[in-house]
């Protein structure tokens, strides 16, 4: 469905040909690897912040003193890694053929080099361009770092003979993944959402206007709104627990004295990463859309992380264990209790409700039989049991709710091999 997250489709694809296991499970494989990446990514980032950069040497910042220059920043990084990973937010997507861990991970790489951006912006714009441009191959919420690279590119305005030379990386990486879907479209595949082999069809289909043209998407502080706000700070608080969530605010408050500029970019991607689904009513999973916001957080925590084991150094000097005893306590208080709090929710290792639903539904359907079904779920349910396991491809499934469509109509009557006079508008 629109705007297609050709990306995704892409990488699954691949991945669906690889020879081992089901197809679910290898499509389940790119978003496990991509949840892996997001937070390898995390622990980079935070360990690059730990690191005395040029940036903190012109502002006067303090060096970072000897002794953190061992085990402790690496260990504090890897648990700021592990809480985004073990978080709900994320791990229910990494066991889940859904695009947003991958989205995650471009948006962890993004913030990555907008980093190193500050230190040395011309190796850091190619690998800068790839990211942001592959973002807007995979999910629409990419548009919530707009401001964060629009900022990132007035900030270095003086290199724009550099920006220019890494713009054909950006184009080429956002849109020549959009390529596929004519291509794929002409295969008639079980479902052809806006029959994009023609170009009317292709611009049905990524312009997503299906979702966003309708001023009935978006809701404004209405009751909508503030029921979303209750239940982000709810998440916020299951996401980080209390140790966790006092270690972001210490973090962000450091770094928007020592690095302004990372922290404005910081800043503007969470704002916009919670605005966005708090204002947008069409998405269902809108829990999903804040884990760019939860990225950035979990990048102040390592950093006032860092400020805590300066202060135990500082406060008690003659106490060198402290810091280590800190983030034994952390490692318990923050991804420890994700673990205990997410994996019984997670954990979809007997969870068989999906393929028995479609076995059991087709099963009651007669040979070259039509099979009704009303919803995008339990639609979508059928047709993945169909093209994957090859569970009865025989039977025609029609989601009713989809009628209103008229390339869907038209799908569903060349399928059938009904007439071709164009069924009456309703």
């Amino acid at each position: 469905y629109p705007p297609g997250f050709p990306l995704y489709v892409l990488l699954t694809a691949l991945a669906g040909l690889i020879p081992a296991g089901t197809f679910a499970l290898r499509v389940h494989f790119i978003s496990a690897l991509a949840a892996a990446g997001t937070c390898l990514a995390v622990y980079l980032t935070v360990l690059r912040l730990g690191e005395q950069g040029r940036l903190g040497a012109e502002r006067g910042r303090p060096s970072v003193p000897d002794e953190e220059k061992g085990f402790l920043k690496p260990a504090a990084a890897f648990i700021m890694a592990l809480g985004v990973g073990f978080s709900f937010a994320l791990w229910s997507q990494a066991v889940n053929s859904e695009v947003y861990s991958l989205q995650a991970l471009i948006t962890a790489l993004i913030l990555y080099w907008l980093l190193r951006l500050e230190e040395s912006p011309a190796p850091a714009l190619w690998p800068l361009a790839l990211a942001a441009g592959l973002g807007f191959a995979n999910h629409p919420m990419i548009v919530g770092m707009l401001p964060a690279l629009i900022y990132a590119f007035w900030k270095h305005k003086h290199d724009w003979r550099a920006w220019l030379k890494v713009l054909p990386v950006f184009m080429l990486a956002g849109l020549l993944p959009y390529a596929y879907f004519p291509f794929r479209s002409r295969a008639n595949p079980l479902t052809d959402w806006g029959n994009p082999e023609t170009f009317a069809g292709f611009l049905r289909l990524v312009m997503a206007s299906h979702w966003t043209a309708e001023t009935a998407s978006y809701s404004f502080f209405g009751d909508e709104f503030w029921k979303r706000v209750a239940d982000l700070l709810r998440l916020l608080f299951l996401q980080f627990g209390p140790a966790a969530l006092a270690l972001g605010l210490l973090g962000g408050a450091v770094l928007r004295k020592t690095r302004s500029f990372f922290f404005r970019c910081l800043a503007m991607t969470a704002w916009f990463a919670l605005l966005i689904p708090l204002f947008y009513r069409q998405t269902g999973e809108f829990e999903s859309w804040f884990i760019p916001a939860y990225i950035v957080f979990a990048v102040a925590a390592g950093e006032g992380t860092f400020r805590m084991i300066r202060l135990l150094r500082s406060r008690w000097p003659g106490r060198p264990g402290l810091p280590l005893v800190f983030l034994l306590a952390l490692a318990l208080a923050y991804p420890c209790l994700l673990v205990v709090i997410a994996l019984p929710t997670v954990d979809r290792s007997r969870d068989w409700d999906a393929e028995d639903y479609a076995a059991n539904i087709l099963r009651g359907v007669g040979e070259n039989g039509i099979l009704l079904i009303s919803g995008d779920n339990p639609s979508s349910v059928v047709l993945a049991a169909q093209a994957a396991s090859g569970l009865r491809r025989d039977v025609a499934a029609v989601n009713i709710d989809a009628l209103w469509a008229p390339w869907y109509r038209d799908h569903v009557r060349d399928n059938l091999r009904l007439p071709s006079a164009p069924l009456r508008e309703t």
